[in-house]
C-alpha cells in the first residue's frame, strides 16, 4: 500500500512539474511574440514618420479602391436587373428564323447560355460579380475567351487566352467595332480622341479662367468683378444642351461640316470651345475665391503694414499661394473633363471617344463597356486626386500628410 501511494505521489509530482514547464514555455512564447509585434510596430511607426507621403499615398489608394469596389458592385447589380437575354444575341437577328431560334427553344437557350458563360454572365449574381472583380484585378492571372463563333449546330466556340487584366467583351455593335470586341480594344482606340478634345479645352479654360479670376479677385466688389461674375453666371446657368446646339449650328453654317473625323480645324474648334465654356466659369470663380482668401490672410495684412508695394504683395504673397492651391485641382479637372464633360460634346460631333462609346453602351444595355468606363474613370480619378495632393505638397513644404 505504501509503495503504491509513493508511486502515485511520484506520478503527481511529475505531472505538476511537467505542467509547470509547459506553463513557463507558454509564457515565454507569449512574451517573445509580444516583443516581436511591439518591435515591428515601432519600426513601422518610425518608417511612417520618415516617409509620410508614401504611407499617405497607400492609405489614400486603399480607401479609394474600396470605394471603387463598392461602386462596381452597385452598378453591376443595376445593369444585371435591366439587361435582357436578347441583348446577347442581337447579331443573330437576321438568321434567327433560319436557325429556328425563339425564346423557349432548346437551341435558343443553349446559345444564350453559351454566350453568358463566355462573357461571364452565367451563374448567380454574386458569382458574376466575383468573376468580374477577378478579371479587373491585374495581379491575378486568368483565362478568358475572345472571338466567339457560331457553328451550324448552334454551338458557340471561342479562343481562350491568358491575361492579367480583362474588362470583358462588348455585347452590342458600337461605331467602328463589332459585337464581342474586347472592351480594352475599344477604349484603346477611344482614349486618344477624348484626349484630343479634352486637353486643349481644359488648357484654354485655364488660360482664360485664371487671369479673369485674378482680375475679379483683385477688384473685389468693383465693376470688373461684377462683370466677370455676371459672365460666369450666364455660362453656368445656360443648359449644356443649349450651348452645344448653338455651337453645333454655327459649326454647320460656317464650317460646312459637323463631323470631328471628316471636318477640319474650323469644325473641331467649335467642339473645343464647348468644353471651354463648360470648364472656364468654374475655374474663374475658384481662382477669384482663392485670391480673395489670400488678400485677407494675416501675412498679407502684415506685409501691407510693413509698407511693401502692392505689386510685390500680390505677386509674392497672394498669387503664389493661390496658385499652390490651384495646382492641386488641375489633375482632377483634366480627369473629370475627359471622362465627364466630354460625353455630350463627343456625341454631338461624332467624336469616337470614351463618352460616345459609353453613351451607346448605356442605351444598348452593354454592361461591360459601361462597367469598363466606370472602372477606368474611377481609377484615373483616384490617381488624379492623389497627384494633385502630391503636387500641392511639393509646392508647399508647410503641408504635412499623416
Amino acid at each position: 500500500m505504501i509503495e503504491k501511494a509513493n508511486n502515485k505521489l511520484d506520478d503527481l509530482i511529475e505531472k505538476v512539474s511537467h505542467h509547470s514547464v509547459n506553463k513557463r514555455s507558454s509564457q515565454n512564447l507569449l512574451y517573445h511574440l509580444k516583443y516581436f509585434f511591439g518591435e515591428s510596430n515601432n519600426k513601422i511607426h518610425e518608417f511612417t514618420k520618415k516617409t509620410p507621403l508614401f504611407f499617405y499615398s497607400l492609405k489614400r489608394i486603399g480607401y479609394s479602391l474600396l470605394t471603387i469596389l463598392m461602386a462596381v458592385i452597385v452598378i453591376y447589380c443595376l445593369f444585371h436587373f435591366v439587361m435582357k437575354d436578347e441583348t446577347l444575341i442581337k447579331d443573330l437577328n437576321g438568321v434567327m428564323d433560319k436557325l429556328k431560334l425563339f425564346p423557349g427553344n432548346a437551341k435558343y437557350e443553349r446559345i444564350v447560355s453559351s454566350r453568358k458563360k463566355m462573357v461571364g454572365l452565367d451563374g448567380p449574381l454574386l458569382y458574376q460579380i466575383f468573376i468580374y472583380i477577378r478579371n479587373i484585378i491585374p495581379v491575378i492571372p486568368k483565362t478568358v475567351f475572345i472571338q466567339p463563333k457560331l457553328l451550324d449546330t448552334g454551338d458557340l466556340v471561342a479562343t481562350p487566352i491568358k491575361t492579367l487584366f480583362f474588362l470583358g467583351l462588348s455585347v452590342t455593335d458600337l461605331p467602328g467595332f463589332h459585337m464581342q470586341t474586347p472592351v480594352q480594344t475599344i477604349f484603346k482606340d477611344a482614349m486618344p480622341s477624348s484626349f484630343k478634345l479634352g486637353f486643349p479645352g481644359v488648357l484654354l479654360s485655364y488660360v482664360f479662367g485664371i487671369p479673369l479670376g485674378i482680375i475679379a479677385g483683385k477688384n473685389k466688389d468693383r465693376k470688373a468683378d461684377r462683370l466677370i461674375n455676371a459672365l460666369c453666371s450666364v455660362f453656368m446657368v445656360i443648359p449644356a444642351v443649349v450651348t452645344i446646339t448653338i455651337f453645333y449650328s454655327v459649326s454647320l453654317s460656317i464650317g460646312g461640316s459637323t463631323s470631328w473625323v471628316l471636318g477640319g480645324i474650323e469644325t473641331k474648334i467649335y467642339a473645343i470651345l464647348c468644353v471651354v465654356i463648360f470648364s472656364f466659369s468654374g475655374i474663374t470663380l475658384y481662382t477669384r475665391r482663392l485670391v480673395v482668401d489670400e488678400m485677407t490672410t494675416e501675412y498679407t495684412k502684415f506685409a501691407q503694414s510693413k509698407g511693401l508695394s502692392s505689386r510685390y504683395i500680390f505677386f509674392v504673397h497672394i498669387y503664389r499661394n493661390a496658385f499652390i492651391k490651384m495646382a492641386g485641382s488641375i489633375p482632377a479637372t483634366f480627369a473629370s473633363t475627359i471622362f465627364g464633360l466630354n460625353i455630350l460634346v463627343e456625341g454631338k460631333w461624332g467624336v469616337r471617344g470614351m463618352g460616345s462609346y459609353v453613351s451607346n453602351a448605356i442605351n444598348g444595355n452593354d454592361i461591360f463597356v459601361a462597367m469598363g468606363y466606370v472602372v477606368i474613370s474611377a481609377v484615373v480619378g483616384v490617381f488624379a486626386g492623389l497627384l494633385g495632393d502630391l503636387l500641392t505638397a511639393a509646392l508647399d513644404p508647410r503641408i504635412k500628410f499623416r
